[in-house]
């Protein structure tokens, strides 16, 4: 790229120094002149270039050489001005701490570099002067192993085939290295970053400008902001800081940890662990190969395949999450969670969140409150606590507990004991192998297909037990409430103490029944199975 830039003092000032005027001769003209030069440099050297402002193209391939080329560009109306400033321009090169300098020379850089009386009242008097361009482009071969110091502005760089260490520092240009090793140290600002196939670690530090980095078999950091920054194939650890920069890439070997906010972040196959924190970013991550830790707000969570644990904190966060080979571990509030498929154990506590659980391997416990909860196949024990929340659990493996209000509560096969606590939420518990125990109000309570003990506290909730597939042979099933009737059926060949009271209702039963008193309880026999049922309305009790 060339870059014409304005130099209105240096054009005032070589008039007066040369005797020349700005006189119009009739439109300007460009004058050009090639420096060449080439020096020895030692193997393993540093090619040092401060204070440029060119494009500038460095490759590696010399032995034990360095040469350098510029190409010095300058347009201004006056041509005799235009040719003394080309005169004057002179391209050194010059041994310099362990290597080799170079040295641009041009009356701009004299006078940037020049201070005393004169110079300063050229500067005060001469400002805002005529037009005056210059455009210069560098290119520099060097071994292979050199390294660089190299500082830049107004134009782009572009490194080919050099392994040593490598510093840049750049402004308002863009920066490209390909096929380069050693160590990278890199600044930039107002433009792109191009970093591919880099044999060593890599720091970059940009601004306002994109990022890319392919290929890298080093550790890589990268700080940016408000533009994107883009990776593949990190052979090493990988650390992301943006402000306002989306994050995308995939292939990383080692850790990956990115922070950044307002913008995509969207990450595929970490084998170490990955860190994401984000502030109002939207998330996605895919394959992570040792666990992830995400803290986000405001925006879509979605991750799938992790082989290990999984902890997501999430403020106001939608979340989506499958196939999950270790633990997983969820917070956030008033968006939807979707998980599915987690073979370790999983903990949920989403206030204001509807909560969709699938096929968990271990434990599930989740908090939520005034939305739905549904739960699927659960490979162990399962809590839920809901504040207002529907709630709908299936195919639990282990004991099932359940805290509710005002809302329906479904359970359906659990292969352990249930306990549901219910407020005015109506309770249907269907299939379970173990013992039920339920307390409820103002709403009923269905049980069928159970195959344990059962006890039933209902005030004011009608109470229903059918398809009964087993009685236990010793134990209890106690069954309560008031105001409301209460229908019992029994296998035909049930063998039981049962014990019956209705204040104000009838009492129907196929079995033989004792009448309970009101102000005493039954002490029920531990070598045979004891039936209470009592309340103010008709009970049924009935053969199947």
């Amino acid at each position: 790229m060339r870059r014409l830039m304005l130099v209105t003092i240096i054009a005032l000032v070589l008039s007066v120094l040369t005797g020349v005027c700005f006189a119009d001769t009739g439109g300007s003209e460009e004058k050009t002149r090639t420096f060449s030069k080439e020096a020895a440099f030692a193997a393993g050297g540093v090619c040092y270039l401060e204070d440029a402002r060119a494009d500038i193209e460095i490759s590696g391939g010399a032995e034990n050489t360095i040469s350098v080329t510029m190409v010095l560009r300058v347009d201004h109306h006056d041509k005799e001005l235009a040719d003394t400033y080309i005169r004057e321009s002179d391209l050194k090169l010059e041994p310099w701490r362990d290597g080799v300098r170079v040295v641009m020379v041009t009356p701009r850089h004299m006078l940037r570099k020049e201070e005393g009386a004169i110079t300063r009242l050229f500067r005060t008097l001469f400002r805002g002067g005529d037009y005056f361009s210059e455009a210069v482009d560098i290119t520099v071969t060097l071994p292979s192993r050199a390294g660089l110091e190299l500082s830049n502005k107004y134009g782009d760089i572009s490194v080919t085939d050099v392994t040593g260490d490598l510093h840049v520092d750049n402004s308002s240009g863009m920066v490209t290295l390909r096929d380069c090793g050693g160590s990278l140290n890199l600044k930039n600002t107002y433009s792109d970053v191009r970093v591919k196939d880099f044999r060593g670690s890599v720091d970059i530090e940009n601004s306002s400008g994109d990022v890319q980095v392919d290929r890298i078999s080093g550790d890589t950091v990268i700080r940016n902001s408000y533009h994107p920054v883009s990776f593949t194939d990190i052979d090493g650890d990988l650390v992301v800081s943006g402000s306002s920069s989306s994050v995308t890439g995939r292939n990383v070997s080692g850790t990956c940890t990115i922070e950044t906010s307002y913008k995509l972040v969207r990450i595929e196959s970490v084998r170490g662990a990955l860190e994401i924190r984000g502030q109002s970013c939207s998330i996605d991550a895919q394959r992570l190969g040792n666990g992830a830790v995400i803290e986000n707000s405001y925006q879509p969570v979605s991750v799938d395949s992790v082989r290990g644990s999984l902890r997501i904190l999430g403020d106001s966060s939608p979340v989506d999450v499958r196939r999950v080979q270790g633990d997983c571990f969820v917070r956030s509030s008033y968006k939807d969670v979707y998980i599915e498929s987690v073979s370790g154990s999983l903990d949920v506590e989403a206030p204001s969140c509807p909560v969709t659980v699938k096929d968990i391997g271990k434990d599930a416990s989740i908090v939520s409150s005034y939305r739905s909860i549904s739960v699927g196949n659960i490979g162990n024990d399962l809590t839920i606590k809901g504040n207002s929340s529907t709630v709908e659990a299936a195919d639990i493996t282990g004991n099932a507990e359940i805290i509710s209000s005002y809302n329906p509560i479904e359970v359906k096969g659990v292969g352990g004991n249930l306990t549901v606590t219910g407020e005015s939420a109506a309770v249907l518990a269907e299939t379970v192998d173990g013992d039920i125990s339920v307390d409820n109000s103002y709403k009923y309570v269905i049980i069928k297909g159970s195959a344990g003990q059962i006890r039933v506290a209902g005030d004011n909730s009608p109470i229903e037990i059918t398809d009964v597939r087993r009685v236990p042979a010793k134990g209890a099933i106690m069954l309560d409430t008031r105001y409301k009737p209460v229908i019992l059926e029994l296998p035909a060949g049930t063998e039981a103490a049962i014990w019956a009271y209705s204040a104000y209702g009838g009492i129907n039963a196929d079995f033989p029944v004792y009448h309970m008193d009101a102000e005493k309880s039954v002490t029920p026999d531990p070598n045979t199975l004891t039936i209470t049922v009592k309340t103010t309305e008709d009970i049924t009790i009935r053969k199947r």
